[in-house]
């Protein structure tokens, strides 16, 4: 599959009479070589017409398969240090399409919220031709995940001084305490 019209099979010659083609064994019967866009397997049906020489059928049929086209989607992959909220990336990167070939959507799922990483997985692109016709089935799609990471917060704890005068009693320390650097709702 290149997204172009192909000929299904190469003319063919006779020593008497015309060759016919067509992509249906009950339809109509044409001097045209049968063409195809789309990935697939196609059966092509030919028979002699106008040599009164030879008994029989005088015809038959062929298999020919249009391969399906590699494709390769990878996940976008993003990073960022914890703030509280999920990291998400909505993209993707792939291999090249065939001319006039675009994909029209990739579902793309992943999250990452807290410290770690996960993957972002691509699946179930559409692709359509020129003509806005669904090509997605002329393509042997391969997904790559990408990778969500969040790093860890830098967060500084700072705790008030205290001074007492001695005595014999046992002291307790301050209990009074700020944090610096706390993402937007996270808890001390």
């Amino acid at each position: 599959y290149d997204g172009t019209e192909q000929e299904l099979i190469q003319a063919g010659s006779t020593t008497g009479g015309t060759l016919k083609y067509s992509l249906s064994a009950t339809g109509t019967y044409t001097t045209d070589i049968p063409k195809a866009k789309n990935a697939g397997p196609y059966t092509v049906f030919y028979k002699v017409e106008g040599n009164d020489n030879y008994n029989g059928d005088n015809g038959g049929s062929v298999a020919v398969t249009i391969g399906t086209k590699h494709l390769t989607i990878t996940a976008g992959s993003d990073s960022k240090t914890y703030d509280g909220t999920a990291l998400t990336k909505n993209s993707y990167t792939n291999t090249a399409l065939a001319a006039g070939d675009s994909i029209i959507s990739v579902t793309i799922t992943g999250s990452q919220k807290v410290f770690g990483n996960s993957n972002n997985v691509a699946s179930v692109a559409v692709i359509k031709n020129a003509a806005g016709t669904d090509v997605t089935s002329s393509y042997n799609i391969t997904y790559t995940n990408g990778t969500l990471n969040v790093t860890k917060r830098d967060v500084t704890v700072s705790v008030a001084d205290k001074t007492v005068s001695y005595t014999e009693a046992e002291q307790t320390g301050n209990t009074s305490y700020t944090f610096a650097n706390v993402a937007s709702g996270g808890n001390a």
